[in-house]
């Protein structure tokens, strides 16, 4: 991701909060019509540093759901993503991933925290007593 590309993605960002919602697909237009003109390829670099920026900025809370199978259906991860944005009080993006050495259950990471609510990890607790 080049310098030129971080700075579209920060501009964006930064933009975001202050405009209407209902002009932010003509700021995305926008922002994609620049890093066209930049030479850039990378949608998913571009849209990472959106995230990263908006995380650092502390406009959403990222988090990371791992199952044995990297989905948990649209209807439990619209519950999921609810009761986050709840606690955190901030728009949450949930991305899924699969860990197919999970037996059963999940993990979610937010940050540098993991919550284990899988098998295994019941399993290894049950080891330490």
């Amino acid at each position: 991701m080049s310098r030129s590309d971080k700075a579209i993605a920060s501009a964006l960002v930064a933009l975001s909060s202050v405009v209407d919602d209902s002009q932010l697909p003509a700021l995305c237009d926008k922002a994609l019509a620049l890093l066209s003109k930049s030479g850039s390829g990378d949608m998913h670099g571009f849209i990472g540093s959106v995230v990263s920026v908006m995380e650092k900025s502390g406009q959403i809370v990222s988090a990371e759901l791992i199952t044995p199978t990297g989905s948990v259906g649209t209807a439990r991860k619209a519950s999921m993503i609810a009761a986050l944005e709840k606690k955190f009080s901030k728009s949450v993006l949930l991305t899924e991933k699969a860990d197919t050495s999970l037996l059963g259950g999940a993990r979610l990471r937010i940050g540098d925290d993991l919550y284990d609510c899988s098998l295994r990890g019941d399993l290894q607790q049950l080891a330490l007593l």
